[in-house]
């Protein structure tokens, strides 16, 4: 996202500051059918698959603990990452001092309606073979945020922003982008390689700002692969819308217990795109819903009071698990990750070779 759409982006958001800034919408959707909260995954049960759900992932775990995500991005390995690092200057020291004073914020929820904007753009975007693409003007297609109200989400004034990028090589080397927010190639501001106001970072990490102030609480990630299609972007664009819901509307919520059923398979300590665990039904108790994991194994519910909360795993071929969580006035994140495979066989050998030794007793 080039400086110009920047400051479209923010000239547009700070001239609604003082209004609800939702547009009229088509007949609403309802995310709740037979206690199941269906908002979290789209309507088909595709989205957010593994690519999705790995910017999320990392999105959630960097807001909770944000000197940890700069120490993590100043030593990162991955070396498409440390080339951009590199190639921009990205100071690393100055990187973990701004992460050092940001706030720990609360993890966001996926919305469907959110992801059905984000995806409209990332196909505006290939389909003009371009990382910033003319928009909003007359005759023009609506520009990203533009297209959230009539996908029929609202959102409250000061809470809504987006992320897009054209290049992403991968979720891990997106998420740096946005994060690290390295750039422009041209940059006199001190400390050097990094995106004057930090903008992409303000949204994955939910730092208030001027264009937005309230807390981020819900996001749609789309993922769209360029293979095949005439374009030079890719080989995956990245899309992300981040807002603050306005509770006021049916069926749009600001807390929720939010998460990932995945297992780490590689032992590296990071969820991977095919790590995920679908159909993984997830109850939250005392709360009317419940909500199954989508391909990427992400789920959210929302909680309507607060409280201490006992959420449940169980069924999608995963052992059953349950967590107690106290939920207060934000949302809550509850992972479920189950043992790799290396360490499921281990214990098992453990307990077989503990059992041999009680029978022989």
């Amino acid at each position: 996202m080039r400086l110009r759409t920047l400051l479209r982006v923010a000239t547009a958001l700070l001239a609604a500051r003082f209004a609800l800034a939702a547009a009229p919408a088509p007949a609403q959707l309802q995310c709740a059918v037979d206690g199941e909260w269906l908002c979290h995954k789209t309507e088909d049960g595709l989205h957010p698959d593994g690519l999705e759900q790995a910017l999320v992932w990392r999105m959630n775990r960097a807001r909770q603990d944000p000197p940890a995500e700069g120490a993590f991005l100043a030593a990162i390995d991955d070396p498409a990452t440390v080339d951009a690092i590199e190639f921009y200057g990205v100071d690393l020291d100055a990187l973990q001092d701004e992460f050092a004073a940001i706030a720990p914020k609360p993890p966001a929820a996926f919305d469907r309606r959110l992801y059905a904007a984000a995806l409209g753009h990332a196909e505006l975007m290939i389909g003009e073979d371009d990382d910033d693409p003319d928009c909003g003007e007359a005759e023009q297609p609506p520009c990203q945020l533009e297209r959230v109200g009539p996908a029929g989400f609202f959102f409250v004034s000061g809470g809504l922003r987006g992320n897009a990028f054209g290049f992403g090589l991968s979720p891990l080397f997106t998420h740096a982008s946005w994060n690290v927010d390295w750039g422009p190639f041209f940059n006199p501001v001190v400390p050097p390689g990094m995106f004057p106001g930090r903008v992409h970072r303000k949204g994955v990490m939910s730092d208030p700002d001027e264009v937005a102030d309230e807390v981020l609480t819900n996001v749609g990630v789309a993922a769209v692969s360029t293979e095949g299609r005439d374009t030079d972007l890719g080989p995956v664009v990245y899309v992300a819308n981040y807002a603050n819901a306005n509770t006021a509307v049916a069926d749009h919520h600001d807390r929720f217990v939010v998460g990932t059923v995945w297992q780490d398979l590689d032992a590296d300590g990071a969820y991977d795109p095919d790590e995920g665990r679908g159909g993984v039904t997830v109850t939250a108790t005392p709360g009317a819903l419940f909500a199954t994991t989508a391909p990427g194994g992400g789920y959210a519910i929302p909680i309507a009071a607060p409280g201490a909360v006992e959420v449940a795993f169980e069924g999608g071929g995963v052992p059953s698990f349950a967590a107690s969580v106290e939920v207060a006035g934000e949302s809550v994140l509850v992972d479920y990750a189950l043992p790799e495979p290396g360490a499921l066989a281990s214990a098992l050998a453990a307990l077989l070779a503990l059992g041999g030794v009680r029978r022989a007793r």
